[in-house]
């Protein structure tokens, strides 16, 4: 049987991201999105922000990317960004985010009914101020 796999690798700024053997990419190119498959022609390719997905072993595993470049040659794929996270982290990341901003709703909720409180009994003080004999 053929081995129908070539290698990948994911490099940040910073560091190697990601190196493993895969049997197909999908990505976010500026045109659109493509797929590149062992024995791609060599390209260059922009990269979007969007989500790259790695099928290896029959299974597709998805990250988030962002911007970037996708070099192909060789049997080999480069892809430049200056993130790359699994899906699974970012579901996590969310989750996390949107608890953090309901409890920020009610804090600004919370600061706002104090203001509006803090309004009334200046405005009740003043009041009383002018109803005061000289």
């Amino acid at each position: 049987m053929e081995d129908k796999t070539f290698h990948v690798n994911v490099y940040s700024p910073k560091s190697l991201i990601l190196s493993e053997a895969v049997e197909a990419i999908t990505c976010s190119g500026l045109d659109g999105e493509l797929g590149i498959l062992k024995n791609h022609m060599p390209c260059l390719i922009a990269l979007r922000l969007g989500v790259l997905k790695l099928k290896k072993n029959g299974v597709w595993t998805e990250y988030l990317c962002s911007d970037g470049f996708l070099e192909v040659y060789k049997n080999r794929a480069d892809i430049y960004v200056e993130f790359c996270r699994p899906e699974a982290d970012l579901k996590a990341a969310l989750s996390a985010l949107e608890k953090q901003r309901k409890r920020d709703e009610k804090s600004v909720r919370e600061h706002w009914k104090n203001e509006i409180r803090l309004a009334r009994i200046v405005s009740d003080i003043n009041k009383q101020n002018r109803e005061l004999p000289e």
